[in-house]
């Protein structure tokens, strides 16, 4: 019991560790907000979403979403389109400033996850990977929670590898 409560506090600090030093790097870049920078990085990954989507991912109210589109657009970082199904519906997609801006935020956040394991040797990265395969999906209940969480991966390496998150969503459909 002692040892549990003892690694529940270690996984505890290790992942608000990470959070911290990608939180900091990404707010280094400048943007306006860390709602901002994964609501491009959602976009990114999700092109054609509606606002309703992106607005129960990044866990805001629809006024709180529209007003964060509508300084995403004045940025000249996403655009809206008129949905094909419903003309008063929109969906969201990324400028090219947008997608430049995204590369940006995936490369930032990679290398500040990445100082946090580079001490790590390659046996030592298989097994947590391993765990964090096990582990990870199982705490996903749905598929706007899986959107939460991935809220700043970098979808196209995850579905090159095999994105355990999306295994588990769709395996329970």
């Amino acid at each position: 019991m002692k040892d549990d409560l003892f690694l529940n506090n270690l996984i505890g600090v290790f992942a608000t560790s990470i959070t911290t030093r990608m939180e900091t790097a990404i707010s280094a870049l400048g943007g306006r907000s860390l709602s901002h920078d994964s609501a491009l990085v959602l976009i990114h990954s999700h092109p054609g979403d509606s606002i309703d989507a992106l607005r129960k991912s990044l866990d805001l109210t629809h006024s709180g979403a529209v007003r964060l589109i509508n300084t995403l657009e004045k940025e000249d970082l996403v655009d809206r389109l008129p949905s094909p199904e419903d003309r008063r519906a929109v969906r969201l997609y990324l400028t090219e400033k947008g997608k430049e801006q995204v590369q940006t935020i995936l490369d930032v956040r990679s290398k500040a996850i990445e100082s946090s394991i580079s001490e790590l040797s390659d046996e030592q990265r298989a097994a947590l990977r391993d765990i964090i395969e096990t582990a990870l999906p199982k705490s996903i209940t749905d598929q706007v929670e899986a959107k939460r969480v991935c809220r700043y991966c970098d979808l196209n390496t995850c579905f090159e590898t095999g994105c355990p998150i999306y295994h588990e969503i769709t395996s329970r459909a």
